[in-house]
């Protein structure tokens, strides 16, 4: 693949990541403020992500356990999990309102990064979480415990399956999708338990 495809399409998901973000928010907030945070969270994103591959990842040795290549997606998580608060706090958006925004739309923007990087089974896994994402959200009322359908389920449930299908594959092939090494398995596990145990108490704040 030639260099400008992968680019567009790495381009084509900052689009896209910027307009899910803004329609998933668009009823609730002004246009601008909608813009101008997720503006903030992509530049963060992009930033980290270089930050990682270039001074990060080089200082680490290769080993069974890690594989340096695979820093930057961890890295990234942190970086939006950070970033979900802080845009909560100064702007006064109900924080899991901007999660299942940011959610979504990374997801998105990691579909056009696995295809920019001819992963298309890592792409169509990605496809399928968020296919899974939108089957909850259209369907949530038939979940007797979770009939409200409080902003985040959908997204926190899709992370959670998300991490559980990293892990087993963290463990299988360790080598593949760019992931951190064996190391991730572990890392990935306890992604999923913190996820699932949000999703909990979300779920038990309604009652």
């Amino acid at each position: 693949m030639s260099t400008p495809l992968p680019l567009a399409l790495i381009f084509l998901g900052f689009f896209v990541y910027l307009f899910v973000f803004w329609r998933r928010l668009k009823d609730d907030y002004a246009s601008p403020l909608i813009f101008v945070s997720s503006f903030f969270q992509l530049i963060l994103i992009i930033s980290t992500y270089f930050a990682a591959n270039r001074f990060l990842a080089p200082k680490l040795h290769p080993s069974e356990l890690i594989a340096p290549q695979g820093l930057w997606f961890w890295a990234v998580m942190a970086t939006l999990f950070v970033s979900q608060m802080v845009i909560a706090r100064l702007t006064q958006m109900k924080y899991y309102e901007v999660f299942e925004a940011s959610a979504l739309s990374s997801l998105y923007l990691l579909i056009s990064f696995f295809i920019s990087q001819t992963l298309f089974l890592g792409a169509g896994l990605i496809l399928g979480l968020v296919a899974f994402y939108y089957f909850l959200e259209h369907n949530y009322k038939q979940f007797a415990w979770y009939r409200s359908g409080k902003v985040g389920f959908s997204a926190l449930t899709t992370l959670a399956i998300f991490f559980l299908v990293r892990a087993l594959v963290a463990f299988v092939a360790p080598e593949a999708l760019l992931l951190f090494g064996k190391i991730d398995t572990i890392i990935s596990s306890l992604a999923a338990m913190i996820t699932f145990a949000s999703l909990y108490q979300l779920a038990q704040s309604q009652k």
